[in-house]
């Protein structure tokens, strides 16, 4: 009984990896078996990809390879009733361009990607500890550090040490910073109203909203874990 039950299951997902033969129709021998090109009754259908098929199609079209393309493959969850997409993939792949794009606008600043976001959040909370920017912006110390020291050895953040406790150090913008600051708000913003283009205000804001949710559900699962 026991190998009876493996035996369906392993049938059931070979069915819904398009990997099965169809079933004999009553007959026709192994050799007339009817293939996904041609129904039992004998009428030609339509050839329906399988979803390996699908999704090794898709990675060619975003020419994805080796890692990018099992990140892709594991975005995209196998389910009893088919398939379902994960957000995983959307997320990624919007932050992988905007990382480009970011890049290239900042470029002339010599501020990357990884790093205005700490400029910007020292430009609104100055004299912010390296650890409660740390924890505020959900990084690691280590990357926080890295950035910190790029923006300081381009003469746009300070570090001053805390009157209250001499180890740790506030982070102070500089009059270099002061300066670039306003300009690498107006590039994001140009930025951001190109990928807002066909979204209106309302739809936006429940994008935000939903992507809050959904980064409050991954944090306390990833803090659970003790993994932050």
């Amino acid at each position: 009984m026991r190998e009876q039950r493996k035996e369906r299951k392993e049938r059931r997902d070979e069915m819904r990896l398009g990997r099965a033969e169809l079933p004999l129709v009553d007959g026709q021998s192994s050799d007339d078996r009817p293939t996904d090109h041609v129904a039992a009754g004998g009428t030609p259908s339509v050839k329906t990809p399988s979803i390996q098929q699908e999704m090794d199609a898709s990675c060619r079209e975003a020419g994805l390879a080796g890692a990018d393309k099992r990140s892709y493959e594991l975005s995209t969850c196998i389910s009893s009733g088919g398939t379902y997409e994960s957000a995983n993939k959307y997320v990624s792949a919007i932050y992988r361009h905007l990382q480009i794009a970011i890049a290239d606008e900042l470029a002339e600043y010599k501020i990357g990607s990884g790093q205005y976001i700490f400029l910007l959040t020292i430009a609104e909370r100055e004299g912010i500890t390296q650890k409660v920017l740390s924890e505020e912006l959900l990084i690691d110390k280590t990357t926080t550090a890295k950035a910190i020291s790029k923006l300081e050895a381009e003469g746009y953040v300070k570090r001053i040490a805390s009157p209250e406790d001499q180890r740790c150090n506030q982070l102070y913008l500089t009059e270099d910073g002061y300066k670039v600051v306003p300009k690498v708000k107006e590039r994001l913003r140009k930025l951001m109203s190109i990928g807002r283009q066909g979204i209106s205000d309302e739809e936006y804001n429940l994008l935000i909203d939903l992507l809050k949710r959904v980064l409050t559900n991954v944090h306390a699962m990833v803090m659970n874990r003790g993994g932050a």
